[in-house]
């Protein structure tokens, strides 16, 4: 008798922990993020249209070159969207090979932020169909314009053909030395990213801008530096590179354009906020905003 009952309670209490189980089953669910635009739709087109605003102000701007579309995502550093909504320009890298995420971020961006976006067209492997074929997605509104990179005076034809088609309104940037573009091409171009990511102090950025200023109007002139680097400047003082460029950009005899920021996305990761070192650099350039 003591054994069946033993049994009994044995059963009972496998069978109740099995419903227990079946009826506690947690459902997979997809995580509900209310974003800014969704929890306050008025302060949010209250911000943006503020910002677009200040975006066709006068002002020292700033430039991110954005590694797109890569081939395993691994966080929300490979998406636009996360970027700092106060960028002037970003460049897309990989421009020829966009994702649908890129193509949706891209018009988040400059619908809502007036963010300007520019196909980057390396002349060390574009072919002349990939010329062509940028003029077109700038002509068609897909971008804002081109920076063309290259370490060489890009062919003097197809550069031609692409501002050409292109049309007036597109915005066209030189990344490298201006030095090796000719007379006629310098007019075209409304400014040059000059490489300063291997500066380490002041005397390396003046140097830098000084030979950039011999071929172009250094009131033209974007320091191109990387979040991991450092520049300590005249009165011996350190900074992170942004803001060790943004420094140096104001304080340039005229002062520079701006500056431009490479491998962006390596500033993503910090404890506070996410791209701290762009952000702050960008404050720096422009305290107002």
């Amino acid at each position: 008798m003591k054994l069946k009952y033993i049994v009994l309670t044995a059963l009972a209490l496998t069978l109740g922990a099995t419903a227990c189980s079946d009826w506690n089953e947690p459902e997979a669910r997809e995580p509900q993020v209310n974003s800014f635009k969704e929890r306050d739709p008025q302060g949010y087109a209250d911000y943006t249209a503020a910002l677009r605003r200040w975006k066709q102000t006068p002002h020292q701007i700033s430039v991110a070159l954005f590694d797109n579309a890569p081939e395993v995502s691994v966080s929300e550093r490979d998406f636009l969207r996360s970027l700092p909504d106060s960028l002037d320009f970003v460049v897309m890298r990989h421009a020829a090979r966009l994702t649908k995420y890129d193509r949706d971020d891209m018009k988040l961006v400059r619908t809502d932020f007036g963010t300007r976006v520019l196909y980057r067209l390396d002349c060390a492997t574009a072919t002349p169909d990939e010329w062509t074929a940028t003029a077109a997605a700038v002509k068609a509104g897909q971008f804002d314009g081109v920076v063309i990179a290259s370490s060489a005076a890009p062919d003097a034809s197809l550069l031609d053909a692409l501002v050409t088609a292109a049309g007036s309104g597109a915005t066209l940037m030189f990344e490298g030395s201006p030095s090796v573009l000719t007379g006629q091409m310098v007019p075209l171009f409304s400014h040059f990213i000059i490489d300063a990511t291997s500066a380490k102090d002041a005397y390396d950025i003046d140097m830098a801008v000084r030979l950039a200023a011999l071929a172009v109007d250094q009131a033209s002139l974007l320091l191109c530096v990387a979040p991991s680097g450092q520049i300590t400047d005249h009165s011996g003082v350190s900074r992170n590179a942004p803001a060790g460029a943004a420094v140096a950009a104001m304080t340039a005899s005229p002062a520079l354009a701006g500056i431009a920021i490479t491998d962006i996305s390596a500033d993503y990761y910090d404890a506070d906020i996410i791209y701290k070192r762009t952000r702050g650099a960008i404050q720096t350039l422009n305290p107002a905003q």
